[in-house]
């Protein structure tokens, strides 16, 4: 299961050769954002400016997200001084809700209608977790399974 997304992500990759949904390369700007949370507040990644911040695209409907959320949330506990942001991704947001809310994420989701963040981003799949540095450039994304060892060493390099 763990490699099968990964798999899925690259054939999807093949078979379309649509390259409009490339994720956002390390080392270029993070691109904007500015979305509706479900709290129902406004959150753009500029708020973060100046802090590491991990982007995580899912949706209640995938079990692996939802399987993410305990790690992303307790790393953001063992680092304070990084932020997670959660984007939905093609979820509805009474479910979604529920679903952050059972798993535990302390930090703020964002709803994301007609996708513009998740295209910006080159996001066609969950899970996909995106490392911004503090100047706001992408250090590095990671389709699929994000485990703790991974975490860590993806957030040694943006803190």
């Amino acid at each position: 299961m763990v490699a099968a997304v990964p798999a899925s992500f690259l054939i999807r990759r093949a078979l379309t050769d649509d390259r409009s949904r490339e994720p956002v390369r390390a080392g270029t700007e993070a691109p904007p954002f500015s979305l509706e949370s479900l709290d129902g507040g406004t959150v753009s990644l500029e708020d973060y400016r100046g802090r590491p911040v991990v982007v995580f695209f899912w949706g209640s409907w995938c079990d692996l997200c939802r399987d993410m959320i305990p790690l992303l949330t307790e790393a953001a506990d063992r680092h304070l001084d990084a932020a997670v942001v959660g984007v939905l991704f093609r979820d509805e947001p009474d479910t979604a809700r529920a679903a952050a809310r059972e798993a535990g994420a302390g930090w703020d989701t964002l709803l994301d209608p007609g996708e513009a963040t998740a295209t910006a981003w080159g996001v066609d799949s969950t899970p996909i977790t995106f490392f911004v540095n503090r100047d706001g450039r992408v250090s590095g994304s990671v389709p699929g399974q994000l485990h703790r060892p991974l975490i860590d060493k993806q957030l040694a390099r943006i803190l």
